[in-house]
This record gives structure tokens, C-alpha cells and sequence, in this order.
């Protein structure tokens, strides 16, 4: 099954929600540059996107590839707050991990993700 999103756009801050399984890296490359092609039009400073719903089940290899081609794009663009299933926390820490060490500014909280989109 391949993924489906939906990108909202409201003053600035983007908000996106996806669902599905990607067949490929290069799927969740599109979704990417989607979220950023959007963030970048609606000249967005903020991000909440809602993956839930959404399969991280990636290769180390490709997790590698995409953080550091997401670092490499979006450096100070945003600020950004993901929401995954607990199931894929390995996956995402280490995409975490990735991305820092390219650079990006990543990092996880105990409090609310929608606690500094406000501020």
C-alpha cells in the first residue's frame, strides 16, 4: 500500500497527516519533498505531522540516505514536531541520530509535541 497524505497550510504553520506503507524509498522521498516543497510556498515556520497511521519499516541504509538528504534541505526552515507509532521508535531514533550528525537541529521532549508550536 502506498502512502497517502494530506498537507494543510494555515498562517504558518503546516500541518500534514499520512497513512499507509511505502513501497519504496523513493515514496517517501515524494512525500518529503512534498512537506517541504508546501513549507517552503507557504513560507511555513512550523510543522506537525501526523504519522501515526504510517509505516516506518525502511532499511538502515535508505533511513540513512533520507536523513541525510532531509538535513542537506531544510536547515533552519522549521520547526518541526512528528507524531509515530511507538512500534517504529527504533527506526525514528535512529533517522534522529542520522539527521543530527548531517546537522539538522533534531531532538525528542517529554512534554507535548504542540507545547513550542504555540509560543
Amino acid at each position: 500500500m502506498a502512502i497517502e497524505y494530506e498537507i494543510r497550510i494555515d498562517g504558518d504553520l503546516l500541518s500534514a497527516t499520512a497513512r499507509g506503507k511505502p513501497d519504496s524509498a523513493a515514496e517517501i522521498r515524494r512525500y518529503v519533498g512534498a512537506i517541504v516543497a508546501a513549507g517552503l510556498d507557504g513560507k511555513c515556520t512550523k510543522a506537525l505531522l501526523d504519522e501515526r497511521e504510517l509505516e516506518h519499516t525502511l532499511n538502515e541504509g535508505d533511513i540513512y540516505y533520507l536523513a541525510e538528504q532531509y538535513s542537506a534541505k531544510v536547515p533552519g526552515l522549521a520547526r518541526a514536531a512528528i507524531v509515530f507509532d511507538s512500534e517504529y521508535t527504533q527506526n525514528v531514533r535512529f533517522w534522529e541520530t542520522c539527521a543530527v550528525n548531517r546537522g539538522l537541529s533534531a531532538g525528542r521532549r517529554n512534554k507535548s509535541p504542540f507545547s513550542k508550536l504555540t509560543e
